[in-house]
């Protein structure tokens, strides 16, 4: 799950802020991955520097904190008031576009006594707030309520989104305020997943989740174009397997890649060229194992084989997905999708996601050993740049009963999709 954490910047001559060293000292858990962000103490651009994040990385939920001098602990603040600030900002400026009268106050859809509940396992004191004051930390919590709530009208999901006050450090140590704020984090994760299933732009089934982060855009004429991706061990070639029983037409890179290379093509001639001729086998394969060897140790051998290799999988998987009927779905199957820049070439990129210990044991059971595993995993894109580009996100956290159902659903609700076929219409090389 990927919750946007924000605090302040020093203010008021101070040099450092306790919101945000909080913020910074946190540590991500199995089961919540964080994006920090620093907020400027000013009306318009705190909000917009929010309004940004959230479009870019359209998190799960957002957790918003700031400092209260005179707090006495944490307070989980239920509402972002409709208040006309009057106090200026660090910068002297007021909002440029103040609430008009009669707008409405906005309030988070977390249960906030659970959530102060949990923070008071550090042993701290922490309570329910209902007001987050009149300040530039009002403003930004409200603005961050519009946001979501505007995202839930247009039918994708509305990312929860909670303010948390912290006391100043002579009254709690930053290092407790922050394993309270985890607390806090991972209680808020819970209430997530338990929103998903009934709110606009979320599935769920089972332990596997699925949130609709953008609009899915169909072009006429032409097959609706899906793009499927997703790290080592997330489960990508299983949705991508459901997608097919659905009757898409499925291009998939890593059998494209194999079939580029076939004994007697074009490009294996241009690879014993390049990487002299022990690269092939007797039979006049190719020794993948003896080539991996020379391109990953050598960033220019990578280069010149993928100038080998990549146009004609291009060229291939085109030529696939264009196979597909006009009213019909057609799917790519692509690890590399984010690394590539290629979202823009579809209408929809599916993106498949998991915890990483969930994708080291699904390794493992490959032959993989887990230190292999995590630098695979390292070395792919990560959780951020993917979900910038995704237009459905699914959290493969469950069996692969939950995972075939919960693309069922997607299919049909976000993508669609007719129910399956008696008969398959995928391509035959397609795996």
């Amino acid at each position: 799950m990927l919750i946007l954490v924000t605090g302040f910047a020093p203010f008021a001559g101070a040099t450092s802020n306790p919101s945000w060293d909080a913020v910074e000292a946190l540590v991500d858990t199995r089961d919540v991955t964080t994006v920090r962000r620093c907020l400027p103490v000013a009306y318009d651009a705190a909000a917009e520097a929010l309004a940004v994040q959230l479009g870019r990385l359209r998190p799960d939920a957002v957790v918003l904190t700031g400092l209260d001098r005179g707090a006495s602990g944490l307070r989980i603040e239920e509402r972002g008031r409709a208040v006309v600030p009057t106090a200026p900002d660090e910068g002297g400026a007021l909002p440029l576009l103040p609430p008009e009268p009669g707008t409405p106050d906005l309030a988070t859809p977390l249960d906030a006594a659970a959530l102060a509940g949990a923070a008071r396992g550090e042993g701290l004191d922490a309570r329910v707030g209902d007001d987050a004051g009149s300040y530039v930390c009002n403003w930004v919590y409200r603005t961050g309520l519009a946001a979501a709530l505007r995202l839930g009208e247009g039918g994708l999901w509305a990312p929860p989104t909670l303010f948390v006050h912290v006391p100043p450090a002579s009254v709690a140590p930053v290092a407790a305020v922050s394993r309270a704020l985890a607390r806090v984090l991972a209680e808020t994760a819970r209430q997530v997943r338990a929103l998903r299933g009934c709110a606009a732009g979320s599935l769920e089934v089972g332990d596997a989740g699925a949130l609709l982060l953008g609009d899915v855009r169909p072009h006429a004429g032409r097959a609706l174009r899906i793009g499927v991706s997703g790290g080592i061990g997330s489960g990508k070639s299983s949705v991508t397997a459901a997608l097919r029983a659905r009757g898409a037409v499925v291009a998939d890179a890593d059998s494209l890649a194999r079939e580029v290379v076939e004994p007697g093509s074009g490009a294996l001639r241009e690879i014993a060229e390049q990487f002299g001729p022990d690269v092939v086998r007797p039979d006049g394969t190719l020794d993948r194992s003896r080539l991996a060897r020379t391109v990953f140790a050598d960033t220019g051998a990578r280069a010149r084989l993928e100038a080998i290799t990549l146009p004609r999988i291009a060229a291939r998987a085109h030529e696939v997905m264009s196979s597909a009927p006009v009213d019909g779905v057609a799917v790519y199957d692509m690890p590399l999708l984010v690394e590539a820049g290629a979202a823009e070439q579809f209408d929809a990129v599916v993106m498949v996601d998991a915890p990483p210990s969930s994708r080291t044991a699904r390794l493992a059971r490959r032959g993989i050993d887990e230190g292999d595993a995590r630098a695979r995993m390292a070395a792919q894109a990560g959780v951020v740049a993917r979900r910038a580009v995704a237009t459905v996100w699914i959290d493969n956290d469950g069996t692969r009963e939950d995972l075939g159902a919960l693309v069922e659903r997607v299919a049909s609700e976000w993508l669609g999709m007719a129910p399956p076929a008696p008969v398959g219409g995928s391509h035959p090389g397609g795996q």
